[in-house]
């Protein structure tokens, strides 16, 4: 049986601080797949550069094999051609039943193609005061379930001055 060709993955993410996490994980691939070697960029200070830097190297068609980005910036980077649907990888791979949920999927799927995979997650958790939120006219039981009625009762508890933050 011929040896595999080797493949060169280069990688680009944000973060410079985030090296002590991607390189264990690129280190663990590489030991389970020696045919495949993993060049890092040097990493953008931010994600929104590295959005700018993708932008600029999708013209000098210099684009990474693979890069970390925000979802709230991929439906852009997909209608500019700069990323490919990755449902085949997917398929192949039985990443829904390894953990990753339709739902989760989904936030990297646009017309019915998957884009991306979330490297991170969290669900974040909202605190409120009911008493400021009964001080404006809220019902503490029934805090909004939308971002537009959240952020009024926000402004609302905002207004009432006394160094009082209506969101943090």
């Amino acid at each position: 049986m011929p040896a595999q060709a080797e493949t060169n993955l280069d990688v680009y993410y944000a973060w410079p601080e985030h090296e002590v996490i991607h390189k264990p994980i690129a280190d663990r691939f590489i030991a389970d797949h020696p045919n495949i070697k993993i060049n890092f960029r040097a990493a953008a200070p931010s994600y929104d550069e590295a959005v700018q830097t993708l932008i600029r190297q999708s013209m000098a068609g210099q684009l990474p094999d693979v890069h970390f980005v925000g979802f709230n910036v991929l439906r852009p980077l997909v209608a500019r051609g700069l990323v490919k649907p990755i449902d085949d990888l997917v398929a192949a791979n039985h990443l829904t039943e390894n953990g990753y949920t339709d739902q989760v999927l989904s936030l990297a799927t646009i017309d019915g193609h998957l884009y991306g995979l979330p490297f991170a997650m969290s669900t974040p958790v909202v605190y409120y005061n009911a008493d400021l939120v009964k001080k404006v006219g809220g019902d503490p039981d029934k805090i909004p379930t939308d971002w537009d009625g959240f952020v009024a009762l926000a402004a609302k508890i905002g207004a009432l001055g006394e160094g009082t933050s209506g969101m943090y």
